[in-house]
């Protein structure tokens, strides 16, 4: 049928060192892109407004590719996304304002005190 894909598992043999962020640029349908890129963009504002882009692109690269590693070394590496870098995004936020001055202000999921009846 000819509809195979193949892949070796030395990209650290090779040092192809690209392929340790390459799949956070891997999506396998739509949906997937546009709620991983909604939450990159609200997370990303906040980082980036309150820090730096610089701070940002760090953030991005290093958990980019500490999730990908993780997930090459739990399965097989046909994977991508970008919602390891998600996870990250919102542990680093929610971590800052719990440790830090509240200043991302993302409110918790059960805080109902906001809503108007």
């Amino acid at each position: 049928n000819g509809q195979y894909l193949y892949f070796r598992k030395e990209p650290f043999q090779q040092l192809q060192l690209w392929r340790l962020l390459s799949p956070t640029f891997l999506h396998f349908g739509w949906l997937h892109l546009a709620f991983n890129c909604l939450w990159v963009w609200d997370l990303g504002r906040r980082i980036e407004s309150f820090q730096s882009s610089y701070h940002l692109l760090l953030l991005v690269i290093i958990s980019g590719i500490v999730a990908n590693v993780g997930q090459y070394l739990m399965s097989n590496p046909l994977f991508g996304g970008l919602s390891g870098v998600v996870y990250a995004l919102l542990a680093y936020v929610w971590l800052w304002d719990k440790m830090n001055r509240p200043v991302f202000n993302i409110s918790p999921a059960n805080d109902v005190s906001s809503i108007s009846y």
